[in-house]
């Protein structure tokens, strides 16, 4: 046999055994069929489950480092392809958001999933972003709860980047209420942390926070119970509002007065010397104070001290007197009976 016979004995052999071991695969396929190990259905997409991420609308209250975290959080948890991935977020996009990612594709047609995130980045986040986020913690105080104010303090810090550990220690204390803020510089915190949690045991030890609160509430619902009650009282007697007839303080003065001038007799009326000057006196017995005039000091050399006092007297009034004298004695019969 020459060569090219040789050959062509090769090549039916061959393709005699592909054709053999072509059936056998076969075969093998179909039992693999049978058994539910092989899918012969065209290959598909699946479906994309429903995916826990909020909607964007470019808005400057949303934060939109925040929202790309989310989006891809989500998306790895799905296990959803690059491919798909843009296709994907941009479904969560709305107003002006979903009209700058409708004209970026006419631009530039279909985008990378990392060209999508540069590009937010890019429209809705400021340019001096790092700054703004130094300003708002600038502004963060303590004005109740503690852990209200590191839940604010840390929800920006954490998006700050490139400060130091002395500058977040000082940021925290700054904005601290200011007996806890002295409580935190004398320890001196090493870290941010350590500052954290030596507030919270300060916090806790130091202040009774539940009892403040129900306190202050109770307080509060009293206060404004009482001021309620108050502007709907109307007076008859005097005709004012706040109070009612039996609580004027008019008709009760001029119920004293009547009285008063009924028994004037009843009181004891003496002639006594105060720094050897003889003055008029009424002998008051149950009265806690003693009153006299202005120029009645001035005439006696009783110096008087200026003073924001009030005195109730006999008839029920009020009054603001000018001031308060020093103890002097009042001599009766060569005796010092009565002190002013």
């Amino acid at each position: 046999m020459n060569d090219t016979n040789i050959v062509n004995a090769l090549g039916a052999l061959l393709q005699q055994q592909a054709q053999t071991y072509e059936a056998k695969l076969q075969i093998l396929v179909e039992k693999l069929v049978n058994v539910g190990m092989v899918n012969m259905e065209p290959h598909r997409e699946r479906s994309i489950p429903k995916l826990n991420i909020p909607d964007f609308h470019g808005r400057p209250a949303e934060d939109i480092n925040n929202w790309l975290f989310i989006v891809r959080q989500n998306l790895e948890a799905a296990c959803i392809s690059i491919s798909r991935k843009t296709l994907v977020a941009s479904g969560y996009l709305r107003d002006s958001a979903l009209q700058w990612y409708r004209r970026r594709i006419q631009e530039l047609g279909e985008l990378t999933y990392e060209e999508f995130e540069e590009g937010l980045k890019s429209m809705f986040l400021p340019h001096n972003y790092q700054e703004v986020l130094r300003t708002k913690l600038d502004n963060v105080k303590q004005r109740g709860r503690l852990d209200e104010y590191i839940n604010e303090f840390m929800n920006i810090m954490n998006q700050i980047m490139e400060m130091s550990e002395v500058d977040k220690i000082h940021a925290f204390k700054r904005g601290l209420a200011a007996k806890t803020r002295a409580e935190i510089g004398y320890v001196a915190p090493k870290s941010l942390q350590e500052a954290i949690e030596k507030a919270q045991g300060y916090d806790s030890n130091y202040f009774a926070e539940h009892a403040w609160k129900n306190s202050y509430h109770q307080m509060d619902v009293s206060f404004s119970k009482s001021t309620e009650e108050k502007r709907l009282k109307h007076c008859k007697f005097c005709k004012r509002r706040g109070h009612e007839i039996s609580e004027c303080f008019k008709k009760k003065a001029k119920a004293n007065h009547s009285h008063s001038n009924k028994n004037n007799d009843e009181f004891v009326k003496v002639i006594a010397e105060v720094n050897k000057v003889p003055i008029n006196c009424l002998v008051d017995t149950g009265a806690n104070q003693s009153v006299i005039s202005p120029e009645t000091a001035r005439k006696c050399g009783i110096p008087v001290i200026p003073s924001r006092i009030t005195v109730t007297m006999a008839d029920g009034t009020t009054i603001k007197p000018r001031g308060i004298t020093s103890r002097t004695p009042i001599n009766y019969k060569g005796r010092a009976n009565y002190w002013i």
